[in-house]
């Protein structure tokens, strides 16, 4: 059936059944939610993106012992809609359809999604168009002929019913109401008119996957109560989209069928079950990947003196980096301390040469043991270091950012025009990235923002722009010396550091940094940064984390299984 004959029967089933309206109707609020924290009686929300923060709504004084704000407690989050994300809508699909990998699909072009994977662009009429193309080319290939889907070894009608009842739930996340079904089954006969069997599922399949029952994700719980969990099959999603990436598998959505999901005990069972499965597994490790941007390691850009850097270095580097996360994450004890301190890495020639250990023969990769005084953890990784880099130089800026944000969640207020325009002028002036450092430290305007981070960035400065070793610096007048030593104050990482190898076992250590991962977890899973005032909930989380000595394993049971996660107050929007 053609494209325009699909719209001209999906369109009007869309709107016909009612389930369109949530789309008009929420147009504004969904995308609202999608970046807002929950919204008390007095109407605030959450602090803006990290790119909109500012000093007066940074979420604790880094300065202070213990990361833990004052701020009101709400300990039940409000009910909410919002949109799948590309990445979960992609993978929804990818399960739906049976395919070997997730279709492309993006709302904006040319950005990457953020970590937090509910910050979805509007579905307005351009995203609309895009989701429609894809899914009437994904539903023709799974209706050409001979495909699984269109297989039917008795009445085509009741073939049609069956499949409706089962794909249509599983796209909707939830079982279908009588009308939906009928619905569904006209959209079915309207295609079988014209094309046979298969037509009408293709028609079915492009209706399901335009309709805002799969577009959207809800947090509404039971029809009419103010206050309570979620229903078990919005539970189910939540769950699974958090630990899968993707939609429920058949015993979770069994289990959510039939009460399996009721209960505390019955939710931990699933959650140890899937735990266990390497679909998991893998996912967690995807997780704690985009958590460290390496995803954006493909877009770095060097100058064109350091040849070295190549299409394949770069991939080597991203090999090396994502295979020693999964390796950290599927090992029996996976940890932060792991995580962070780890001298093992599986290296080729390429990488070899960075980290000045004996290359492995021709294009065969080894395990071996980065050196002692140079390297510990991810954090001095050639990955890490040659990401947050300029393209001709370390960036004390980029990587001490990095480390304040990503694990200790704390967010400094973004550089003004002027502020660049100085940086840009220091930089005629000095010669290495430890002296714009001081000299940012001398001037207030600077310091009151780079005191958070600068110290961390120094501490790497033993790490070229490649994410090289190295003892000395070259500059214009002679080589320099590396001074990697700082004052550090925030949180609980304090005194003097002498480089990235000390400050990564310091932060493997950190409260602070527990708590944050703690944070980070809990955002993905719920699709929203958290407030302030999600303190006291993510607490419990913390506390599972912290007391199995920063295990992994427990801070994503912790996660699965948080009240948080499945209770919800208010009205229905």
């Amino acid at each position: 059936m053609s494209g325009r004959s699909c719209r001209g029967v999906v369109l009007p089933w869309a709107l016909a059944s009612g389930l369109w309206g949530l789309c008009a109707s929420c147009s504004g609020s969904v995308e609202q939610d999608a970046t807002a924290g929950p919204a008390g009686a007095g109407g605030e929300s959450q602090p803006g993106p990290l790119e909109e923060r500012t000093e007066e709504n940074l979420p604790a004084d880094p300065f202070s012992d213990t990361w833990r704000p004052a701020a009101a407690c709400s300990p039940t989050l409000p009910k909410r809609t919002t949109r799948l994300s590309d990445r979960h809508l992609a993978n929804a699909l990818r399960d739906l359809l049976a395919l070997p990998a997730a279709p492309a699909f993006a709302s904006t072009s040319g950005s990457r999604e953020s970590f937090i994977p509910n910050k979805a662009a509007p579905l307005d009429g351009a995203v609309f168009l895009k989701l429609q193309g894809v899914v009437e080319e994904l539903a023709a290939r799974a209706t050409a002929t001979g495909a699984p889907l269109v297989a039917c070894a008795g009445d085509s009608a009741t073939c049609a019913r069956t499949f409706i009842g089962k794909f249509g739930s599983r796209a909707f996340r939830r079982p279908l109401s009588a009308m939906e079904t009928e619905k569904l089954m006209a959209v079915y006969q309207a295609g079988a008119m014209d094309g046979g069997y298969a037509a009408g599922i293709r028609l079915v399949i492009e209706a399901a996957l335009q309709s805002p029952s799969f577009i959207y994700q809800t947090e509404l719980g039971q029809s009419g109560d103010k206050a309570g969990k979620l229903t078990p099959f919005e539970l189910a999603a939540k769950v699974s989209f958090f630990l899968r990436d993707g939609l429920p598998d058949d015993e979770l959505w069994e289990a959510a069928l039939n009460g399996g999901l009721d209960t505390a005990s019955g939710l931990k069972k699933q959650v140890d079950r899937l735990m266990a499965t390497p679909a998991v597994k893998a996912n967690i490790s995807s997780i704690v990947q985009r958590m460290f941007h390496l995803d954006r390691l493909f877009d770095a850009n060097k100058d064109q003196s350091f040849k070295e850097f190549t299409p394949e270095l770069v991939k080597s580097m991203h090999n090396e980096a994502t295979s020693f996360i999964g390796a950290v994450l599927a090992s029996p004890t996976p940890t932060i301390e792991s995580l962070l301190t780890s001298r093992k890495a599986s290296v080729d020639a390429k990488l070899a040469a960075v980290y000045g250990v004996p290359a492995p023969a021709g294009d065969t990769w080894k395990e071996v043991e980065l050196p002692a005084t140079q390297r510990a953890g991810f954090l001095t990784r050639a990955a890490f270091n040659a990401l947050e880099a300029t393209p001709d130089e370390s960036s004390v800026v980029h990587r001490g950012v990095f480390l304040v944000r990503e694990l200790l969640c704390f967010f400094p207020p973004p550089p003004g025009a002027d502020d660049l325009a100085r940086a840009e002028e220091l930089k005629k002036v000095t010669f290495t990235e430890r002296e714009r450092a001081e000299k940012r430290s001398m001037v207030p305007r600077c310091a009151g923002c780079h005191a958070y981070f600068d110290p961390f960035g120094v501490n790497f400065e033993h790490y070229d722009t490649l994410g090289r070793y190295r003892e000395t610096i070259k500059t214009p007048q002679g080589d320099v010396p590396v001074d990697s030593v700082w004052e550090a104050g925030i949180f609980d990482v304090r005194g003097k550091i002498t480089d990235a190898v000390d400050l990564s076992a310091r932060l493997a250590e950190s409260g602070a940094v527990r708590e944050c991962l703690s944070r980070q977890f809990a955002s993905y899973a719920l699709g929203r940064r958290l407030a302030d005032e999600d303190v006291c909930t993510v607490a419990a989380v913390n506390d599972a984390f912290t007391k199995a000595n920063g295990s992994f394993n427990e801070l994503v049971r912790a996660v699965a299984t948080w009240p948080a996660l499945g209770d919800r107050q208010g009205v229905q929007p």
